[in-house]
């Protein structure tokens, strides 16, 4: 590929986050959670779920509620898919108690 031709991929203020201390998340999500300063597994497990989606929410335009699932699934050990289908309403509930239920 020629120079004229290449990509220039902005810097951000920090550094990116290893994609392994994330295991399950694509390279956008790990950028969002990277944009709250969240780098690694542990923090993630570390955090109340839904304070990382409030975070998310006001930080990162077009999260959406998967990314939810796959931040309790990322604590818990499972699927997103798992936690969408088994506990969609009690997460709809409480994300209602916050003031962020889904239009």
């Amino acid at each position: 590929m020629s120079r004229a031709t290449r990509r220039v991929i902005p810097r951000h203020r920090k550094s990116a986050p290893d994609a392994t201390c994330l295991s399950g998340f694509g390279p956008k999500s790990t950028e969002a959670l990277a944009q709250i300063d969240i780098f690694s597994l542990e923090q993630l497990k570390a955090m109340d779920p839904y304070e990382i989606y409030v975070r998310l929410k006001k930080s990162v335009p077009g999260v959406s509620l998967n990314f939810l699932y796959a931040i309790i699934a990322a604590q818990e050990g499972g699927g997103w898919r798992d936690v969408q289908r088994t506990r969609r309403t009690a997460i709809l509930l409480r994300l209602e108690e916050l003031g962020l239920a889904p239009g």
